[in-house]
């Protein structure tokens, strides 16, 4: 009869146990900041930036998905959609800091030289001037300007559009010059 009642207590108390380390394995952490629960920082790593994925919940929990306990399977999705939460956060910081670039780019590529602007108000006398200004930006953004005389020696197109398509041009190369070296720099 006492042997009963011993066994009795053992089975009961390792059961008591069980259940304290399994709630204890299993309890989300209070903190809004997710660690690693279970110690598997290279799994860890991947989830967090694919927490999507199935396969590698199965091998962080070291079973089959649709072998987990309801509680188990609980603290999955809690976990998962926290991850989820945090990736799609992430990616609309980074979303914003780029238009916050952009914008930037923007700004600085749609400011006008003073000089330039007033070499515009008068495209044929200014004509000579505004192709020096075009040769000196070119070569500032590593480009070469071709002058006007040199595509069309018999003068047989229009100066004024001329100036515009290489304003466009010139606006293209400031983009592209600025999207590549702003973007190492803030990433």
């Amino acid at each position: 009869m006492m042997n009963i009642k011993i066994l009795y207590f053992l089975i009961l108390t390792s059961f008591f146990n069980c259940t304290l380390l399994f709630s204890q394995d299993y309890e989300q952490p209070e903190d809004e900041t997710l660690d690693d629960p279970f110690s598997k920082p290279t799994l860890w790593a991947r989830l967090k930036t694919t927490p999507e994925d199935d396969d590698l919940w199965q091998k962080y929990f070291g079973k089959d998905l649709f072998e987990l306990s309801e509680e188990e399977y609980t603290y999955y999705e809690q976990l998962r959609n926290k991850l989820i939460q945090d990736n799609i956060e992430w990616v609309e910081e980074v979303e914003s800091k780029k238009n916050i670039r952009l914008q930037k780019q923007r700004n600085v590529i749609s400011k006008e030289d003073p000089y330039y602007l007033s070499l515009l108000e008068n495209i044929t006398r200014n004509f000579a001037m505004i192709e020096l200004y075009f040769y000196d930006e070119f070569e500032k953004y590593n480009s070469e300007y071709v002058t006007y005389e040199e595509v069309y020696p018999n003068g047989d197109y229009n100066k004024r559009t001329w100036v515009t398509e290489n304003d466009k041009r010139l606006k293209e190369l400031k983009m592209s010059y600025y999207s590549q070296h702003t973007e190492t720099s803030e990433y």
